[in-house]
């Protein structure tokens, strides 16, 4: 039995660690743990996937789906539809139906509607112009014409 050199089979290591794709490197920043989207009564009722959430890129709607990842910057946006994402291992957002917003790093850009988040850490969210800034706590903001309400909760 022929022994392979151990240099040589560095290099075979690494040229196989290189040909891997890049999101096999990068850690997922936030998931769609639950979508939920109303049945015919209206009753709240969980799915899997719907059309009304989606992600947003340039013109173009992704549904979202149960267990899909989102990166910094993704857009996503909601019709009929509840969406539950898990930022970290124990923080989350809901998004409300009609609403709108972009994931940043430690904050989140909310263009309309209502969202609920629960948070551990430092966490901002800005909504107009109005900038909202928590540590560690579960609060809701929702935004109309008329003007933009924080809720604390916790």
């Amino acid at each position: 039995m022929r022994l392979i050199p151990k240099n040589l089979m560095m290099l075979w290591v690494l040229a196989v660690l290189c040909c891997l794709p890049t999101t096999a490197w990068a850690e997922t920043f936030a998931v769609v743990t639950a979508i939920a989207e109303p049945d015919a009564r209206g009753r709240w009722r969980p799915v899997q996937t719907t059309p009304a959430a989606a992600k947003l890129e340039g013109e173009t709607r992704t549904p979202l789906v149960v267990g899909m990842a989102l990166d910094l910057g993704e857009q996503v946006v909601t019709d009929e539809a509840r969406v539950t994402i898990r930022l970290g291992k124990r923080e989350h957002i809901t998004v409300s139906p009609a609403a709108a917003i972009t994931i940043q790093e430690r904050s989140v850009i909310q263009r309309m509607g209502e969202v609920y988040y629960q948070v551990r850490d430092i966490f901002s969210v800005q909504y107009g112009t109005v900038q909202t800034a928590v540590e560690g706590t579960e609060f809701a903001i929702s935004g109309s014409e008329s003007g933009v309400g924080v809720a604390v909760t916790d």
